[in-house]
């Protein structure tokens, strides 16, 4: 276990060219649709475990560099400062989207920012007692090294839960110096913010203004894109009429998504969502199914490990799913299509079982819709990839990844920006929910390509590890590239695949479904 850390300070960090003392009035800016439906998810939150430098720094001037390519990192992302909250509710001010319930917005630039939350901290260990420099374990428990205590336990903004008078930060930030003279720097921010594409990007602009302050070199530009109504203008149709477009709508509800009723009566809710007061003198009308909370046990006991496949049996996997499958299907495709049978077996399906069993995936729509690797926000909806349990839980994966690839190859622009149109006009955005858990459901998020490795804070600060923080609740899934082989310029040939150093596969299962996956000898072929 990891030793107990120390708490060294506690500040607000603001943006370099714009000090808090000096802020008269304020600036706002609208976040998109999608933005809003993500108020009630878990906050964003990853954790980079940083190698030594090869300088020998104290723990106080790298605090303070730090710190102060973090101020000059917020002029770029200045309404991250902000307070997140709701815009007000208008149904009455002519029929703009905007003035419909359940909208946020980012205020900032004035006299009440909450600002980014900066721990400081320090931890008696080394970076080698909590991560082995060169050794990877194929099965790893989690439990052993109690990332808690490196995150930083801030208490986020949470638009629709705050008080009038509580304005929390929206982003919190942890860095732990290490006995070594390494780091360890944890991020969470509210998820209405980003995603984890956005979080990876923060933190490499974060990496590069270090690096420059370090080595004397000229600032590098930032451009991320904090402009949420790019997002909002692909939805098709007017999405500023006083109802929607109905054959939009037939288009929207014909996407493989979830439609889950928040609101909705379910036997056995453990977290009953209450109707918001606007809308509790009407009359009920479902919007989607109830929550099954029969499915899920939410005082099982939970483990949480994770799992190293090595770059040959990623490609093994790949193989063995292109030789089953009916058409093509990428890497992506059969590592998600081994771990989802593996977790149905362990869960006990069998060949007799012909209910759905569900693979809610987190689907990016920079690409999708054109909006650009710099676009800032929650950009993502979640797919729903339904398979008969029987099938699922086969050994021979290549109908899972057929379902896989064929699914996600019906989420075109098209149907997008009809969902756009629909989310528009939902009484509220938080309403539906495209994903559950539970013994028939996984929800996997993936952070490939989201280029976590791809930093440097300065003097040999780079990642040796860094790792997605999520609830730890039974069925939660995220996966993504492996760390890197840095005796090679950026981790060797950049034409092998992405799987070239393995993927790294972060489980939380029921403890009874953890202990029978790992005994599946299929598990690391």
């Amino acid at each position: 276990m990891v030793p107990e850390i120390s708490i060294t300070s506690i500040e607000r960090v603001f943006p370099k060219r714009c000090p808090q003392e000096s802020l008269l009035e304020g600036k706002s800016v609208i976040l998109s649709l999608l933005d809003a439906t993500a108020a009630d998810f878990s906050d964003c939150s990853a954790i980079w475990f940083l190698e030594p430098p090869s300088n020998d720094i104290s723990a106080t001037a790298l605090a303070s560099r730090l710190r102060e390519a973090l101020s000059m990192t917020l002029d770029a992302y200045a309404p991250w400062c902000g307070h997140l909250k709701p815009l007000p509710y208008n149904p009455q001010s002519g029929h703009r989207h905007v003035n419909r319930f359940g909208r946020l917005q980012l205020s900032y630039e004035s006299p009440l920012d909450p600002g980014v939350e900066l721990i400081i901290a320090h931890c008696p260990a080394s970076l080698d007692v909590i991560i082995l420099p060169n050794a990877r374990p194929a099965v790893w428990n989690m439990h052993e090294i109690s990332l808690d205590s490196f995150v930083p336990h801030s208490t986020l903004a949470s638009p629709f839960n705050d008080s009038e008078d509580k304005i929390n930060p929206s982003v919190a930030i942890q860095v732990t110096h290490l006995k070594d003279n390494s780091a360890v720097i944890a991020i969470k921010m509210a998820h209405p913010l980003g995603d984890a594409h956005t979080l990876a990007r923060f933190t490499s602009d974060w990496a590069r203004i270090s690096k420059a302050i370090l080595e004397g070199t000229p600032l590098p530009a930032l451009s991320p894109v904090l402009d949420p109504a790019i997002l909002d203008q692909k939805a098709a149709g007017d999405i500023e009429q006083p109802i929607p477009d109905p054959e939009i709508i037939k288009k929207a509800e014909s996407l493989p998504l979830h439609r889950y009723d928040w609101w909705a009566p379910s036997p056995g809710c453990p977290w009953p969502k209450e109707i918001p007061a606007p809308f509790r003198s009407e009359p009920f009308t479902p919007a989607g199914k109830p929550l099954p909370w029969s499915e899920w046990d939410v005082t099982a006991p939970v483990s949480y490990h994770i799992i190293h496949l090595t770059g040959e049996q990623c490609q093994r996997i790949w193989e063995t799913a292109t030789s089953q499958s009916s058409g093509t299907v990428s890497r992506h495709d059969a590592i998600v299509a081994h771990i989802w049978s593996c977790i149905n077996r362990a869960r006990g399906l069998n060949d007799d079982d012909d209910g759905l069993v569900h693979c809610d995936l987190v689907c990016g729509m920079r690409g999708r819709l054109a909006l650009g690797e710099h676009f800032l926000g929650s950009a993502t909806i979640m797919i729903d990839i339904a398979m008969k349990g029987s099938a699922a839980c086969s050994v021979d994966i290549g109908a899972a990844a057929t379902a896989i690839r064929s699914t996600l190859a019906k989420i075109d622009e098209p149907g997008l920006r009809a969902h756009l149109h629909s989310v528009a006009y939902e009484k509220s955005p938080q309403r539906i929910w495209q994903a559950f858990l539970g013994t028939r459901h996984i929800l996997v998020t993936s952070w490939v390509h989201a280029g976590v490795y791809d930093l440097d804070f300065g003097g040999g600060l780079v990642p040796r590890y860094v790792e997605a923080i999520m609830p730890n609740l039974d069925g939660l899934v995220e996966l993504k590239e492996a760390p890197p082989n840095r005796d090679t310029k950026n981790g060797g040939d950049m034409a092998k695949p992405w799987t070239r150093s393995g993927v790294d596969i972060s489980l939380h299962l029921r403890s009874d479904t953890m202990e029978r996956l790992l005994q599946d000898s299929c598990l690391l072929p």
